[in-house]
């Protein structure tokens, strides 16, 4: 087998401007991620771990370090569960390749796989924060909460847009507004939340939301008497308004 990959890297030329990612099945038959990097390219497992590494047989460092303190409080409930400074390392690495990989997804419009790493990510890092006894790995994990809580209700919303429950996919926008606004309370930073990109990015999100929503026949007719009044047709515009009256009249 060759090592050269200058054949593969020609024919898919690098986009500083945009993330790049393809998925296709392996020659093992497993489906993998590939994301196109300015002088190379890296390859991902879909499934796991995106390096295909399973620490002491499990799925990744974060099950193994659960399955460990769940199993420590079953045995002994008064011996606390702690992260070494190692073990911290280990899960925020683990961390940041799961994140990788959800922004790989997102290129591809894989909405599920956004939310299984996000939530994996949020996840590990809720246990770190629980666990570890190194601080200052965790307030670098910490930071990169805002960006999974907006990439996880981005796809959340789009899932539920496509399905037509849009009253759901504008609960989702907002709790995912609360979400960011307790991150920066929790770290005393409560005045920075709504002028955060993460945070701008879901108000923006919840336009679009409400754009692609069908309009009901009251909405409809409101529009209508809004170009009637611009148009200054005011025949038309009062039967418009006779009709927006009957709208009015309440349900016996």
């Amino acid at each position: 087998m060759g090592f050269d990959i200058s054949k593969a890297l020609r024919e898919w030329e690098f986009d500083p401007g945009r993330i790049m990612a393809r998925r296709f099945i392996g020659e093992d038959g497993e489906e993998v991620l590939q994301l196109r990097l300015e002088l190379g390219m890296l390859q991902m497992n879909v499934r796991g771990r995106p390096d295909g590494k399973k620490p002491y047989g499990r799925e990744s460092w974060f099950a193994w370090h659960d399955a460990q303190a769940r199993q420590g409080q079953h045995q002994n409930p008064l011996a606390p569960f702690s992260l070494k400074e190692q073990e911290c390392m280990e899960l925020h690495v683990e961390v940041l390749q799961f994140l990788q990989r959800a922004l790989c997804f997102q290129r591809i419009d894989d909405q599920d796989g956004i939310i299984r790493d996000t939530n994996h990510c949020l996840s590990a890092l809720e246990f770190a924060e629980q666990h570890a006894s190194e601080r200052v790995l965790v307030q670098t994990m910490r930071l990169l909460r805002p960006q999974l809580i907006s990439l996880r209700t981005r796809a959340r919303s789009i899932l539920a847009v496509r399905s037509q429950a849009f009253a759901e996919a504008r609960a989702m926008v907002e709790t995912g507004l609360e979400e960011i606004r307790h991150h920066y309370r929790m770290i005393g930073q409560e005045n920075q939340a709504e002028g955060s990109k993460e945070f701008r990015s879901l108000v923006s999100l919840a336009s679009e939301v409400a754009a692609q929503q069908p309009m009901t026949g009251q909405e409809r007719l409101a529009l209508a008497l809004e170009e009637a009044i611009k148009e200054e047709n005011y025949e038309k515009a009062a039967r418009i308004r006779d009709l927006l009256k009957q709208f009015e009249k309440p349900v016996l």
